[in-house]
């Protein structure tokens, strides 16, 4: 249900079940009682992973037999450690504690080179984002060895070496609770170059949050106009105004009169045209779900079940007819 996943830029479900996709993994996280035994509850997941089940059999889908998991406290999923019991989740714990090992004896020799330091850092930026107050910790290592080769060796500064132990010791405190509470206040502030302001207003925990469900990153800023931008601002030489906005109206646009595509002998969709058309449909499971929904599909280049194979993209006349029948609105999907 679509109030139950959670999606890039979209706001986090109220729960109490979570559901997540990407590529070939299919997750779902459940809240539970802590004062029935699982069995008893008739919770969301069970419901939902039944269904599945059954879809993967009528795409002709199977699940993985090492990778499927039920009802398991914890777990590693989508590259993070989510421990139901302890309500937590981080990168994963084994590889932090390697992670750690490896700044250590980067430490203890001093020196490094570039393509040794940028694959440490940036795994640990990873697992910072599980814990972001802990960036407060990096300044001077990002600036180390700018001016070597990747595979030159170079001696670390005192305050880089401090910065990797810090990093070090607190590894295992880069975690993010999940059962943290909300705080009933709003925050704002602002800055210019002569100085700073907060403000802070009650609000209640039910508003904030709401708020906080609706926000990407837990909170937005705004930019300081500086240079050429802050030059034309003054100007009243915006980009909008001056330029229009990017929403470009291509209802008239027709590729037609360039690709000559009516001399390529393309075959006339019809005025009704195609809802959809699958490329390298393989089994064509795309096509047949959305034909059952009473969508028109159409049957492919080929004309047969397989839809479009991967090759004929290279073949001028399938290209031409695919272009034509995508600028002249015969398949609208």
């Amino acid at each position: 249900m679509d109030h139950e996943l959670i999606a890039y830029r979209h706001p986090i479900p109220r729960g109490p079940f979570y559901e997540l996709l990407t590529i070939d993994d299919h997750i779902g996280l459940q809240k539970i009682s802590s004062l029935l035994p699982l069995a008893e509850q008739l919770t969301r997941d069970k419901e939902v992973f039944a269904n599945s089940d059954m879809a993967y059999q009528q795409v002709g889908l199977t699940s993985h037999p090492g990778k499927r998991q039920l009802q398991v406290p914890q777990a590693t999923v989508l590259g993070a450690e989510v421990d139901g019991v302890e309500g937590c989740v981080s990168a994963p714990r084994c590889r932090v504690a390697m992670l750690m090992f490896v700044t250590a004896v980067v430490v203890q020799r001093q020196h490094t080179t570039r393509r040794i330091l940028q694959s440490i850092i940036g795994t640990w930026v990873y697992v910072l984002l599980f814990r972001r107050a802990g960036f407060s910790i990096l300044e001077s290592i990002f600036y180390e060895g700018v001016d070597r080769h990747m595979d030159e060796i170079f001696p670390l500064t005192r305050q880089s070496i401090n910065e990797l132990i810090n990093l070090m010791i607190l590894g295992p405190l880069f975690q993010t609770d999940l059962r943290a509470k909300i705080c009933p206040e709003i925050f704002m502030m602002d800055a210019s170059p002569s100085g700073g302001a907060v403000c802070r207003h009650p609000l209640g925990p039910t508003a904030v949050e709401e708020i906080w469900r609706h926000t990407d990153q837990r909170g937005y800023y705004t930019q300081l106009q500086t240079g050429a931008n802050l030059v034309l601002h003054e100007l009243g030489l915006d980009h909008i105004e001056m330029f229009g906005t990017s929403n470009i109206d291509l209802a008239d646009f027709s590729a037609g009169a360039v690709l000559n595509l009516t001399a390529a002998g393309a075959d006339d969709a019809g005025p009704a045209g195609f809802d959809c058309i699958e490329l390298f449909a393989g089994q064509a499971n795309w096509s047949r779900c959305h034909a059952e929904v009473g969508l028109h599909v159409h049957p492919g280049i080929e004309r047969d079940a397989e839809g479009i194979r991967f090759g004929d993209l290279n073949d001028k006349k399938t290209f031409l007819e695919l272009a034509y029948l995508a600028a002249t609105g015969k398949v609208k999907e």
